[in-house]
């Protein structure tokens, strides 16, 4: 209940700066879901000024990041009609822009694909998509060895092959990258 009083203070502190003048939006346009929605991601409230989703108070709300979020939600480009969300499943990449002030400014120029790219979310993203393959690479081993008869194709056989020189390739890019940052690439901890 708490989360919906707080989207509803941060719809009416909108409505009361006359929806930041912003073209086409009103009470009508504007989706009190989608309000609510991103105020349930931290780093979006955080950057408002606000405690958490729950701040019903909102002592600190800064205006002009809440000008600017409004803008990112509900404001129309003049050449793809789109906002800059353009669709609510990005909600995540805009909490992870709004930690960074450079990836504020790529989504104030481009898209909110291209300003993603400036955070640490694709790093996090590759960093679990290689936990996960190498899971499911430890796990193909174990039945590997545990299955006593086993009808192995050729096919298999190049499987094993690309697997292997994915691994190579992904490998190397990450060896010269380490080498290019001196300190800035290696283990922490």
């Amino acid at each position: 209940m708490r989360k919906l009083l707080t989207g509803l203070a941060l719809y009416e502190e909108i409505e009361r700066n006359d929806f930041f003048d912003i073209p086409g939006l009103s009470e009508e346009s504007l989706s009190f879901s989608l309000v609510t929605s991103a105020l349930a991601y931290t780093g979006i409230a955080g950057y408002l000024g606000l405690e958490g989703r729950q701040d019903i108070q909102q002592a600190s709300l800064d205006l002009d990041r809440t000008r600017r979020l409004t803008q990112w939600l509900f404001g129309h480009d003049e050449r793809s009609g789109r906002t800059k969300l353009e669709d609510f499943r990005n909600l995540g990449k805009l909490s992870a822009i709004v930690g960074n002030t450079r990836a504020m400014d790529e989504l104030d120029r481009t898209t909110i694909h291209e300003a993603v790219l400036f955070t640490e979310e694709p790093l996090t993203n590759f960093r679990g998509l290689m936990r996960d393959a190498r899971g499911k690479l430890a796990a193909a081993q174990q039945v590997l060895n545990s299955v006593v008869s086993l009808d192995v194709v050729d096919l298999d056989v190049e499987d094993a092959r690309k697997i292997a020189q994915h691994a190579r390739d992904i490998a190397a890019v990450l060896q010269t990258r380490v080498s290019d940052d001196g300190e800035q690439g290696r283990q922490v901890g």
